[in-house]
Order: C-alpha cells, then structure tokens, then sequence
C-alpha cells in the first residue's frame, strides 16, 4: 500500500509539473496512463475534470467530479472545482449552495468570495454581490477589486467610440447589425447553452456567407455589461476591453474567424 502511494505521489507530481510548464498534451498522456493502472484514484480523477473544464467541457468534468465526491464528499479540490463547473453551465444557484455549505478555508479566501460575488450578481442579489466581491478584494487586493458598475449613459458612450473606429467605407454595411446591451448572456433572448461568462455574442450571417436572398439579414451584437465589469475591474482597462469586444464581433459580422483577430482574439 504504501509503495503504491508512492508511486501516485510521483505520477501525480508529474502531471502538475507537465500541466504547470505548458506540456498539456504530455500531461494528458501521462494522466491516461496512470488511470489505467489507478481508474478510480480520486486525484486522477480531479485532474481529469481540470482538462475537461478547461476545454470547456463542464458536464464531462461534474461526471469526474462526482466519482471522486463518492469516495469523500468533502474533497476541497473537489467541491471548488464542481462550483467552477456549475458556474459555467449557468447553474449558479446549485453553485451558490455548494459555496454555502462548503465555505471559505480562511476569511482570506478571496477565489471564495469572487465566486460567490459572481453567483449572488447572477441571481440578482446585487447588494450581497457587492460585499462579497469587497470582501475577495480585501483578502487579495493583488488579483481582485471590487467590480465597478457603469453608468448605462457611460457605457454606451464607449461602445459608441468604439463604432466610431470602424473604417469609413465599411460603416455602412453595419446598416443592418444592431448593438444591444445586456448584463449578461440570459436565455431567452439567447440560448441557453452560451457560456454564461461570455463579454460579447454576434448572432447572424456573415457577409462572407450570404447569398443573395440574405444578403439584407438583420445581424445583432450582444455586449455583456456586467461580464465585463466583473472581469476587468480597473477604468481604463475596462473601457479597452468594451472596445475590443465591440470591434470582436463586427470583425465575425465581416467574415473574420476567432484564429484571424490579432489583438482582438
């Protein structure tokens, strides 16, 4: 038993250090690897979700989760890690339970206390929202702020500039784009399985794609007011990012793929 526990502490410590330097793939090999041997090892299991969730894939990473959950339900890694995964599926009431029952590790636990901001703004209990995104802000004032809240006036003055920055000859192919607004990506009007953490959204057709019979289609760009204010806490970085999200998504209503935005990926 203890040369087996050995041998997990050096296959795991691998596999931190491979997915730390950047060497995803050969981390993911390696992890593979090693369930064959330990398929139910609660560790491989938890790094099994971190690849999941970091593609994105939070419905594969809860299954993960909940196989290490079943051999102790109290995992801190865990349960954190199930909390991100809700979070990203929208199900930030099941994650907000999670929070409350789990708790912080310290009164300093500032990820704690912006997870928790982040699902009380979502559900719209924006005073709580506020203190708990104070409170992460206090414990590490380095990496969190409290998220600031623009006027509607302000903000669309920037969305504004940002359309002013658009080349002459091509405004007036943006005739037919509406910009809206919105706090967050909700559904309706969306659909419900957009990323809920999204900063902008272009639903339409491409003038690239368009055949004549579509070729007058009206295309919308969606902005994500608190989405933005949440993740880029500082003025001056919060006005550049509402710009780049704006130019973002007019770029995809002129053809431009994620891979060809340069600055604006």
């Amino acid at each position: 038993m203890i040369f087996r526990k050995e041998i997990l502490e050096d296959i795991v410590e691998k596999i931190g250090e491979l997915y730390d330097s950047g060497q995803l793939e050969k981390a993911q090999k390696e992890l593979h690897r090693a369930r064959r041997t330990y398929p139910d090892d609660p560790t491989l299991l938890e790094w099994e979700a971190t690849f999941a969730s970091d593609a994105a894939r939070y419905e594969d990473a809860l299954v993960f989760l909940e196989k290490a959950l079943v051999q102790d339900p109290r995992r801190p890694f865990a349960l954190r890690e199930k909390t991100l995964c809700l979070m990203g599926l929208g199900k930030f009431k099941e994650a907000l339970e999670i929070l409350h029952r789990v708790g912080p590790e310290t009164s300093r636990d500032a990820p704690f206390h912006q997870d928790r901001g982040r699902c009380l703004e979502w559900l719209g209990r924006v005073e709580e929202a506020d203190k708990a995104f104070q409170k992460a802000a206090r414990a590490d004032p380095e990496f969190f702020r409290k998220p600031l809240r623009l006027k509607e006036e302000e903000f669309g003055t920037v969305v504004q500039d940002a359309l002013d920055e658009i080349p002459e000859g091509l405004k007036p192919y943006l005739q037919n784009v509406i910009i809206e607004v919105l706090d967050f990506p909700r559904s309706p009007p969306l659909d419900p399985d957009i990323d809920p953490g999204v900063l902008g959204l272009y639903v339409g057709i491409p003038r690239t794609d368009r055949t004549q019979e579509v070729k007058d289609h009206l295309d919308r760009i969606f902005i994500f007011k608190r989405n933005l204010e949440i993740e880029f806490p500082l003025r001056a970085r919060l006005r550049e990012e509402i710009r780049k999200t704006v130019i973002h998504e007019i770029a995809h209503h002129f053809g431009f793929g994620e891979g060809d935005m340069g600055d604006y990926e």
